[in-house]
């Protein structure tokens, strides 16, 4: 969005630039997702606007290579990744990360986390403190319980026929997972 106002137009800095403000960044390139992100910028990295009501089909196509990010998803940002996506460091509320493979935080998870957002149903969520705002697996949607639980161990979300089901990370097994 251009807003000029005389004084911008006549200043030598350029047309309009005192007036702009980068909201997110649309990209193909890794380097460039994980500068913005450690910059505090919005990513979406070749992928399509997620909608909960496409097919429940498996994906097909390969995904793109993991996207690993140092840093913590902060409130407005969002990471979109047509593949995996790692996280080390946590996830605050109001922060979102989009996968159309695996999401994995290497930390808190606060804020909301879709995997499989291409609609596969078989991909996981993992987190080594799981409290999140949402969470999202291909169509499949939940939220965290009103009661926080007392102790915290490293979990996993997984698709079931009855909806996502969370489980200690220990004692899943992704061989045993047959959805």
């Amino acid at each position: 969005r251009w807003r000029c106002s005389r004084r911008t137009r006549s200043s030598n800095r350029g047309p309009c630039s005192g007036d702009l403000r980068l909201n997110r960044v649309y990209t193909s390139r890794r380097q460039t997702a994980i500068a913005a992100v450690t910059l505090g910028y919005s990513v979406e990295q070749d992928s399509p606007v997620t909608h909960l009501d496409h097919s429940i089909e498996e994906t097909k196509q390969p995904l793109a290579d993991p996207l690993y990010i140092q840093a913590t998803v902060r409130s407005g940002m969002d990471i979109r990744h047509p593949g995996t996506v790692i996280v080390l460091g946590d996830v605050n509320p109001g922060g979102a990360v989009i996968a159309d493979g695996d999401v994995i935080i290497w930390g808190r998870l606060r804020g909301l986390a879709q995997a499989g957002a291409s609609g596969n149903q078989r991909c996981l969520i993992m987190a080594l403190r799981m409290d999140p705002t949402q969470i999202r697996i291909a169509n499949l949607v939940a939220r965290a319980p009103e009661n926080s639980p007392s102790e915290f161990h490293p979990e996993v979300a997984y698709a079931t026929a009855e909806g996502i089901r969370i489980t200690k990370a220990s004692t899943f097994s992704r061989s045993q997972y047959n959805f």
